[in-house]
């Protein structure tokens, strides 16, 4: 049987909603207006999911390479006024990230601790590794307040969704994106020359970041 004839329009969807029920939700296709009890300006979900109070509208996308971010940021910040509701972009390439949560606040501080812990004590090898946890989980924590729907797809996607909203200046975004590199590096077990350097280039970045947008 096709995943159209079982009420999806794709495998990625049927993906989608198969990954919500596991993890407890009920999911409702083929979405109608009077199924949404607010207005979206004409906007339809692909599916809307339900557990307890919690309802997600649903949209999801093959990639979010291409797809209009500021689009889909106007209708997070709608949904957001509801209670109990939250506007979800769910990217094939993403797998299932999109049910995870980010690290909070404190989380994060207590891995900038452990970086600057390590650092002091002589333990480089565990520096980058906690500073890019800290920087991952602090854009996706960002890209939430801000409402941009995608806290929850690939990181090197979210990077440049943040930078072309402006929540990431030139110069910040090009030295994440070198990081992303010295990341894919280490964090998969090769060595790095110059990673210390980096560790520290990191660490002041991740800092500024945290005390501009941290909550208290």
């Amino acid at each position: 049987m096709s995943a159209k004839s079982e009420g999806f329009a794709s495998e990625r969807e049927k993906r989608a909603a198969e990954l919500l029920s596991r993890a407890g939700y009920s999911v409702k296709t083929r979405i109608g207006p009077t199924d949404v009890p607010f207005d979206l300006g004409g906007y339809l979900p692909d599916m809307i999911a339900r557990r307890g109070d919690e309802q997600l509208i649903v949209e999801v996308k093959s990639s979010v390479r291409h797809t209009s971010v500021e689009r889909f940021r106007e209708i997070a910040e709608r949904v957001a006024l509801e209670p109990g509701w939250r506007f979800v972009l769910v990217a094939a390439d993403g797998e299932d990230e999109f049910l995870r949560e980010a690290l909070s606040w404190e989380q994060i501080r207590n891995h900038l601790r452990v970086a600057a812990k390590c650092e002091s004590t002589g333990w480089d090898e565990a520096v980058f590794p906690s500073l890019w946890v800290a920087f991952e989980a602090t854009l996706r924590r960002r890209a939430m307040a801000v409402k941009l729907a995608v806290e929850s797809i690939p990181f090197s996607a979210l990077l440049r969704h943040l930078y072309s909203q402006g929540e990431l200046s030139m110069g910040q975004f090009e030295k994440a994106t070198g990081y992303l590199e010295t990341a894919n590096h280490v964090l998969h077990g090769f060595d790095v020359s110059g990673r210390n350097e980096v560790s520290r280039e990191l660490a002041d970045l991740v800092n500024t970041l945290v005390m501009e947008w941290a909550e208290p």
